[in-house]
């Protein structure tokens, strides 16, 4: 998982806009393209007066076939209520359950332990390197003061030093960064593939709309189905995890996580999933 994955998904799980009067009307609008054509896909709502007097509101999702250079079939209306069925089994394909989530987030802390004596060690080297280039910047202001070095020998030489030592605490003070915050951000990830299916089916219109919008891009309907492309830290989910959960729910209760550790059948299916 890169650093840029993880902020595009912070940005669209909690990006700030203006506030708006009321909710999205139509939460997909302006998300959706038709796969014949390319032209955004709208939707419209129909009302249907009952005999019992109530109205039963309808949403659809059809293709606006505004290009008129392009010939497009895809005149099939999509209800709003398949249209979310159909975003409920692409948010399956990468929805993780809880044991799986706290095995991932095990395997981080083994890694991050490992992770965190190499950052140590290579903060040592950092700061020693910081003090080797301290000192010699001391060393050249005594012999600028005896002498040994003209004015301009020594502006030269101390700015050189100083872009040096300047590029050195950049990168200490990242080496920093990446220790304190690579486990929390591959914590968020996880948390939300074993969430965000729950939170799309019972989120406002509005939420429906961003959590759409973090589990991939290239929306696409064709003959009144919807596809996307995951984005890449969903992939190998969404490749290689439903063959790994079907193992795991073959096995009995007994075979499963224990209190006291992992059992020799579920560490076998486990030992897939963290490779």
């Amino acid at each position: 998982i890169t650093h840029a994955e993880f902020d595009r998904v912070q940005v669209l799980l909690g990006k700030k806009g203006n506030p708006r009067s009321q909710e999205l009307d139509f939460a997909y609008t302006g998300m959706i393209r038709c796969g014949e054509c390319g032209c955004m896909y709208t939707a419209e709502e129909h009302k249907k007066k009952l005999v019992s007097g109530d109205v039963r509101k309808h949403v659809y999702y059809h293709c606006t076939r505004k290009k008129i250079d392009i010939p497009c079939t895809q005149k099939k209306n999509v209800r709003l209520q398949d249209l979310e069925g159909q975003i409920n089994d692409l948010l399956s394909n990468v929805t993780i359950l809880p044991e799986f989530k706290d095995w991932a987030i095990e395997i981080l802390l083994r890694e991050h332990a490992e992770e965190t004596k190499s950052s140590k060690t290579l903060l040592v080297a950092q700061q020693k390197a910081i003090g080797r280039l301290e000192d010699k910047l001391t060393n050249l202001l005594n012999l600028r003061l005896d002498g040994s070095l003209t004015h301009e020998e020594f502006i030269a030489k101390k700015n050189e030093l100083q872009l040096e030592r300047e590029r050195l605490k950049q990168n200490l003070g990242d080496t920093f960064s990446k220790t304190d915050s690579w486990l929390n951000k591959a914590e968020e990830l996880f948390e939300y593939a074993c969430t965000a299916r729950d939170r799309f089916n019972s989120g406002s219109l509005q939420k429906r709309r961003e959590i759409l919008n973090s589990l991939g891009s290239n929306f696409i309907i064709k003959d009144g189905k919807l596809s996307l492309t995951y984005h890449s830290w969903l992939q190998p989910i969404e490749k290689a995890y439903l063959p790994i959960e079907a193992k795991y729910l073959k096995l009995e209760p007994s075979e499963r996580l224990m209190n006291t550790g992992v059992s020799a059948p579920m560490e076998a299916v486990l030992s897939t999933w963290s490779v």
